[in-house]
């Protein structure tokens, strides 16, 4: 009676991580940079009027670049890119941070995990998004056509080469196919499957 228990249960288990399964996300990094290209054509049409006259201010400079960011996390939002909102946050190293951010406070808080960057390929004019969960990168055309657009890039490239990040770092990235992103999800649901199937059979023993 109680092997069959413990079958029952483990049976159970599994078909509830197999349900569960089902759920498991990928971040489409082909939806992250096109809204990225559309926010920069935004911000150039909403800002760049405003901007003129002001661009060596560092002051205006900041500010533009957090209304950026924070338009950014918005059209994210409205493209539903996952099912959970996410935020995002400029880096140091001139990177901006995708993250999920339930209470859209636009902190990556305790128990909030990363799960994309997007990058500047100066050298070769191209935007670099990366899955920071599995690995996955794409990569996007970008122009630095006006005057805001193109300060926010340079305001990006340059907190780049203070961190003593070069074009090397992006030269031998493999970029994943632009049909990528299905068979991504296909695979973690697989991995989230034969996890779930193993720790049931541990807890068997």
């Amino acid at each position: 009676m109680k092997i069959r228990t413990m079958l029952f249960f483990g049976v159970l288990t599994i078909l509830l991580a197999a349900c569960s399964s089902d759920s498991v996300e990928v971040v489409d990094l082909n939806r992250v940079l096109d809204v990225m290209a559309d926010t920069l054509d935004q911000t150039q049409a909403k800002m760049g009027s405003e901007f003129e006259g002001n661009s060596e201010d560092p002051v205006v400079r900041q500010e533009y670049m957090e209304q950026f960011n924070v338009l950014y996390a918005e059209n994210l939002n409205a493209a539903k890119l996952m099912s959970t909102p996410v935020g995002t946050s400029v880096q140091s190293d001139g990177s901006i941070s995708g993250f999920m951010d339930p209470n859209q406070n636009m902190t990556m808080d305790s128990g909030e995990k990363q799960i994309f960057i997007v990058e500047i390929d100066a050298e070769r004019n191209r935007l670099i998004a990366t899955d920071t969960q599995h690995g996955y990168h794409r990569d996007h055309g970008f122009s630095m056509a006006g005057l805001a657009a193109g300060m926010l890039i340079g305001h990006l490239l340059s907190r780049q080469r203070s961190a003593g990040i070069s074009g090397s770092r992006f030269s031998n990235m493999q970029m994943s196919p632009k049909n990528y992103h299905s068979s991504a999800v296909q695979s973690a649901k697989t991995s989230a499957r034969a996890k779930a199937g193993s720790g049931s059979f541990s807890q068997g023993k």
